[in-house]
């Protein structure tokens, strides 16, 4: 929408950031935009909720893939859609525009390695 916004108002030039959940839309943001910054992001939401709930709640792993089949189910039956699927890092292998991935060793929420698969 604010792309849209954008280009009405003259704008030739977009550039997309996002930050964490913010990264992995705009990594999935099909719009006309010319280069992505994409700061400490997801490879793919499944894997970093059970990484995320293990580390602040310290529930074991199948517990939280039982939570999350759930909450699958019920966003698939009300909007029709799989919340992982497809994973973030598949998004990846289609852009054409440059792309800059950030991320710290010392984030405590999304590890490193989420940029890495992604990179």
């Amino acid at each position: 929408m604010i792309v849209k916004y954008l280009r009405n108002m003259g704008v030739s030039s977009i550039g997309l950031w996002g930050r964490s959940m913010g990264g992995a839309s705009a990594l999935r943001f099909r719009g006309p935009v010319v280069a992505r910054v994409i700061d400490s992001t997801f490879s793919d939401l499944e894997t970093v909720a059970i990484e995320v709930v293990q580390k602040k709640i310290m529930i074991p792993a199948f517990m939280v893939k039982v939570v999350l089949s759930f909450i699958k189910d019920s966003v698939k039956e009300k909007v029709k859609r799989d919340i992982f699927d497809p994973p973030t890092v598949e998004f990846v292998k289609t852009l054409k525009q440059p792309v800059m991935f950030v991320a710290s060793k010392q984030d405590q929420f999304i590890d490193c390695e989420h940029t890495e698969k992604l990179y």
